[in-house]
């Protein structure tokens, strides 16, 4: 016992007599003591091994170099029928979008990262972006090849997508114009098709995620959910009315039954159209 007061008295500084009491006293607040440190122990979180953040040497010099050459170098690279494919535009309109983008914002120019290192180059980060938008392709399944991260590619998808509304928003993303109207009109007559404004025509939208309790109405004939998209588009390909989000189950007519397409034109604001058909 004395080796257990001197104990007690060193760790806790608690004094004890030498009495019987004292001592059961004291046997017990060392049981206490022990049973209390022993849970402490017992309870304390295991340490976790610390994850870092991995780093890819991404080489992002040679792999632009090998892009231009693939898609930008004649002779070397893809044709003009195998850039249209991939990338699901000629090489001159690529062009003429990428110049107008570096010249409205400035993300879109090659600049250093923090650390110095020269980023991605123009043609990368467009081609990136059109793949995405073309192919509907994941983000992260094209890193390969453009040794571009996810999430970088999704901050030039949306900057991409602002960068475009922006821009040409107020020319494409309007209705047409009484001189717009005229323009369709003519342009039609001289292609055999009078008293045409353009072809409208509806197209399923596969909704992956579509909830349980919806399928019943958003499923079409193949067993998958969709959504519909109707859209009315010129020989030139301005899209200039878009109806989103009626259920796949629903036909062109019933879709065409609830869009705005016609709205206009009922509530007497739409610009004039004036056709003949067999002579009426």
């Amino acid at each position: 016992m004395s080796l257990m007061r001197a104990y007690v008295r060193v760790k806790y500084g608690i004094y004890l007599d030498s009495s019987s009491d004292e001592e059961e006293k004291a046997l017990l607040m060392f049981t206490q003591l022990c049973l209390g440190e022993r849970l402490r122990i017992i309870r304390q979180s295991v340490p976790r091994e610390v994850h870092t953040r991995s780093v890819i040497t991404r080489d992002r010099v040679w792999n632009d170099t090998k892009m231009m050459n693939d898609y930008f170098t004649s002779g070397t690279g893809y044709t003009s029928r195998q850039f249209k494919q991939r990338l699901g535009m000629r090489e001159d309109l690529f062009e003429k979008l990428l110049g107008k983008l570096l010249e409205v914002d400035p993300e879109w120019h090659q600049l250093p990262d923090a650390t110095g290192t020269i980023g991605h180059s123009p043609h990368m980060k467009l081609v990136v972006v059109i793949k995405c938008l073309c192919k509907s392709t994941a983000a992260d399944s094209v890193d390969d090849y453009t040794r571009m991260g996810a999430t970088t590619i999704y901050m030039y998808l949306k900057i991409f997508f602002h960068t475009i509304c922006m821009t040409f928003g107020e020319r494409y993303l309007r209705e047409p114009t009484p001189e717009d109207v005229q323009r369709l009109l003519a342009e039609n007559a001289e292609r055999g098709f009078p008293g045409m404004l353009g072809s409208v025509d509806c197209m399923q939208w596969p909704w992956k995620n579509c909830l349980v309790a919806w399928q019943g109405t958003y499923r079409v004939k193949d067993k998958y959910s969709s959504l519909v998209l109707e859209a009315v588009t010129s020989y030139d390909l301005w899209f200039w009315h878009v109806f989103f989000g009626m259920p796949g189950s629903n036909n062109d007519l019933n879709v065409l039954e609830h869009s705005p397409l016609f709205d206009n034109m009922l509530k007497g604001v739409a610009p004039p159209c004036n056709y003949v058909i067999y002579g009426h």
